[in-house]
């Protein structure tokens, strides 16, 4: 027995394989969706850690801070970028390092700025 796909057939199949296209699109841009979230999440859960070490232990904190970091800039969230090199500053604050921490603290204003 043989089947032949008439040409009528194919044309059928066209609204199918858009719909899978259709679904496929859906799918990838909520796990992107999705994946922004978990990052912020993560973000703040590092800053969340940073605080827990800033005065404890310096060079968790810095861990922390840079993980936040990574994670701010990859949700590409002004306010969230911001707020990573707040921390930065604070760091380098807590270490003396006045200058480097005025940088840091000019580079949140400038992300901050960027959200109004």
């Amino acid at each position: 027995m043989h089947f032949a796909i008439s040409e009528r057939n194919s044309i059928l199949l066209k609204p199918i394989e858009t719909m899978k296209l259709f679904l496929t699109i859906i799918f990838l841009l909520s796990f992107y969706s999705f994946s922004q979230e978990s990052d912020s999440i993560l973000t703040i859960k590092y800053f969340e850690l940073f605080n827990e070490y800033e005065y404890e232990d310096s060079s968790k904190a810095r861990i922390y801070n840079d993980s936040a970091m990574f994670y701010a800039e990859k949700t590409a969230s002004n306010h969230l970028i911001a707020m990573a090199h707040m921390y930065q500053g604070w760091l380098y604050e807590d270490k003396s390092h006045y200058q480097k921490a005025q940088a840091a603290f000019f580079k949140s204003l400038e992300y901050s700025q960027k959200t109004w």
